[in-house]
């Protein structure tokens, strides 16, 4: 039997979003709201998963890796089906690891232990492959992470130290990087996102950084280092870009997923090592879904965690006005739920409310 998603919330999620005082450095928030899955190899249970993509009508895809697998959920986590098995046969995988779904709904995997992409559509049926083991264009040693940019590009994570890219088609149209630490240069890259600016950013796992690239592979920027400070990485290992230019940055010994925006300025935290909710033990893929929900796979807990939007335009809460609640708290409850704040002079108060699904139903504010 196919576990049920956990629920943080029945009817609707509160998120406190800040408390913004005149003058204070902007910062982000965002909440936990569910999870599923479970250690094993039933329907809906997981061994390693890896990489995670939604398509445009809110499903989630799900590499099993060590399953050899992709598992297909709704948007709260309803097994849908599956499909794969090991082995070097079309349709078939070793070690898969990241995955893609196009405009289209076809979804693209990296089939890292055979060096090579598969193409399926929508529902797992067998549509094409290209690579193979080499150094030459369009050959992999190890591919890992892959994503689909806004103008059908696919850009792969190659372990060649470059990033690689394709048609949808499977078409070789061009390469870029080298192994080192200098700007445009990788140690072990092992994932890529797109956003929809045109810019492209990769996890480079060995420098423990992100770099960010236009479309074509020219290198404007880089922010990281290794630490366990804001903006620092211990082993940044997946990355996605939401419509609003947020980039989500997932580490595997941090175990924890930041967020930046579009420069490397960084604006959240979420979550921290441990198996409670919203925590993560070893966090590997990560994607953002409709009305900027973030999908995480929680890969030494074997499950898939999901949390609300990133509110934009909210400024940290300082110690002196940290907020004060009545009790009901937190949401949900029966009859009323009443938020007491206590504001600094001259401070302003914005709370959203969100339902589960990440809508925004209310948004309140009181300026001064």
């Amino acid at each position: 039997m196919t576990p049920a998603p956990r629920l943080h919330g029945i009817v609707v999620a509160l998120a406190l979003l800040g408390v913004l005082s005149h003058g204070a450095a902007h910062a982000q928030s965002t909440h936990y709201l569910l999870q599923w899955g479970s250690y094993g190899t039933a329907a809906g249970q997981f061994h390693t998963p890896e990489g995670v993509a939604v398509d445009s009508a809110g499903d989630v895809f799900v590499v099993d890796r060590d399953n050899d697998r992709v598992q297909k959920f709704g948007r709260y986590g309803a097994f849908v089906k599956q499909w794969g098995s090991a082995g070097t046969a079309a349709g078939q995988f070793s070690i898969p690891w990241g995955i893609a779904v196009d405009a289209t709904g076809d979804v693209y995997v990296a089939d890292l232990g055979n060096c090579r992409i598969q193409k399926f559509d929508n529902d797992g049926n067998y549509l094409g492959q290209w690579g193979s083991a080499g150094v030459n264009p369009g050959q992999f040693n190890y591919c890992y992470g892959i994503v689909v940019d806004g103008s059908g590009r696919i850009y792969v994570a190659d372990g060649y130290d470059r990033i690689q890219v394709f048609t949808l088609a499977g078409t070789w149209l061009g390469m870029w990087g080298t192994s080192g630490s200098g700007g445009g240069q990788f140690l072990t890259p092992t994932d890529v996102a797109a956003d929809n600016a045109g810019n492209v950013y990769v996890t480079d796992f060995g420098n423990n950084r992100v770099e960010k690239f236009t479309s074509s592979g020219t290198y404007l920027a880089q922010w990281g280092g290794y630490g366990s400070g804001a903006g620092q990485f211990n082993g940044p290992i997946g990355i996605a870009a939401d419509s609003a230019g947020v980039i989500y940055v997932s580490e595997q010994s941090g175990s924890r997923v930041q967020a930046f925006d579009r420069a490397g300025t960084w604006l959240a935290l979420v979550g921290g090592y441990g198996a409670g909710d919203g925590q993560f033990n070893n966090a590997y893929g990560v994607t953002t879904g409709a009305n900027g929900l973030v999908y995480v796979a929680d890969t030494g807990n074997s499950r898939i965690e999901m949390f609300g939007p990133l509110a934009a335009g909210v400024a940290p809460v300082a110690a002196a006005d940290a907020p004060a609640f009545d009790a009901p708290w937190p949401n949900p409850a029966q009859g009323a739920t009443r938020l007491r704040f206590t504001l600094a002079a001259g401070g302003d108060l914005d709370l959203a409310i969100f339902s589960i699904a990440g809508q925004r139903v209310r948004q309140l504010a009181r300026g001064h």
